[in-house]
């Protein structure tokens, strides 16, 4: 699969949960798949963090100009495919996990942390269910 096919394929699984589990299908995401130097650019520029890293999401700002009077952009979430294989995470999960970001979910306090990680789960549990 190339990487425009696995993006596409991973913007759908985050619109498929926006559209189906959280009801909203007026929200919208984009999804890019970004190699390591890339991804460690971004986390410089927008985190202070000179590393590659798996996954960044970013909200859309405020004022945003939207697609339509209907549609309404979250944001959108960065994944660097290269650093995701080197590490134990699914690359599905980190779709969710960006996604539960956009939503307005944090893992900032313990119970925060667990809370999305629960909600992780059972997202992914409910998209195997699917298939």
């Amino acid at each position: 699969m190339t990487r425009v096919d696995e993006a596409k394929r991973l913007q759908g699984l985050a619109q498929t949960v926006l559209t189906s589990y959280f009801k909203s299908p007026h929200l919208k995401v984009e999804v890019y798949l970004i190699d390591k130097r890339k991804m460690r650019e971004l986390n410089r520029v927008f985190r202070g963090v000179d590393k590659p890293t798996d996954i960044l999401s970013f909200e859309s700002p405020s004022g945003f100009p939207q697609l339509s009077k209907t549609e309404k952009a979250v944001g959108q979430i960065y994944l660097c495919p290269t650093y995701i294989k080197s590490h134990t995470v699914g690359i599905e999960r980190l779709v969710v996990h960006g996604l539960l970001h956009l939503l307005g979910f944090d893992h900032d306090k313990e119970h925060a942390r667990i809370r999305m990680q629960n909600l992780e789960f059972k997202i992914l549990a409910w998209l195997k269910n699917r298939s």
